[in-house]
C-alpha cells in the first residue's frame, strides 16, 4: 500500500476573459473593448495534506494579474489590477488524477468598490481538476465561479489552466 505525503505544489496560471464581465466598474470607455479578450495569469502556492483514504486537506494562496480589470480600471484611482486571495479546500487523490474543490477568499482585489463590498465579491469557489504527467510535473483545469455578476446566480468568472511542480 502506498504512502500519501504531503504535496506542495507551485503553479503558473492563466486564462483569458473580457472586460464586461465586471459591470459594476464598466467606463464608457471599456465598452468599447467588450468584445476584446485580456489576458489573466498568476501563481499558486497550494499545501495538500492526506487525512484518510483518497482524502486531502488544501491550503493555497493565489496572485494573479488580470489585464480585463487593468482595462476596467484605467480611468480610476485604483489603476493596480492585482488580486491575491487565500484558498482552503477538500482534494480526491485518484492516483494521478486529482479531483479539487477550494474556497477563496480575497485578501487584495482592487476591483472592489464600497457598493460591491459584500461576500459575493470576496469569496469564490474554485473546482478543478489536475493531472500529474510525472511525479513532480501536472497540469491544471479549474473554473473560478463568484457571485460578482450576479448574487442569485454565480457564474464561471474564468476557466484557468495552469502547469506546475509539485514537491513531496
Amino acid at each position: 500500500k502506498e504512502d500519501k505525503k504531503a504535496r506542495v505544489d507551485i503553479s503558473y496560471l492563466f486564462a483569458m476573459r473580457k472586460s464586461e464581465q465586471l459591470p459594476h466598474l464598466a467606463s464608457p470607455q471599456a465598452s468599447n473593448s467588450s468584445d476584446r479578450l485580456f489576458f489573466v495569469h498568476g501563481f499558486k502556492g497550494h499545501a495538500s495534506i492526506p487525512i484518510r483514504g483518497m482524502h486531502a486537506f488544501t491550503a493555497a494562496l493565489e496572485g494573479t494579474w488580470d489585464g480585463a480589470t487593468k482595462e476596467a480600471l484605467k480611468d480610476t484611482h485604483k489603476a493596480n489590477p492585482l488580486a491575491i486571495s487565500f484558498l482552503m479546500g477538500h482534494e480526491f487523490l485518484l492516483g494521478r488524477l486529482i479531483l479539487g474543490n477550494q474556497i477563496g477568499y480575497y485578501l487584495l482585489d482592487n476591483r472592489l468598490t464600497q457598493e460591491s463590498n459584500s461576500i459575493n465579491h470576496i469569496v469564490y469557489v474554485r473546482p478543478g481538476v489536475q493531472i500529474h504527467l510525472t511525479d513532480h510535473i501536472f497540469v491544471n483545469v479549474s473554473a473560478k465561479i463568484s457571485g460578482r455578476t450576479s448574487p442569485l446566480s454565480p457564474q464561471i468568472e474564468t476557466w484557468n489552466f495552469a502547469i506546475g511542480g509539485s514537491f513531496y
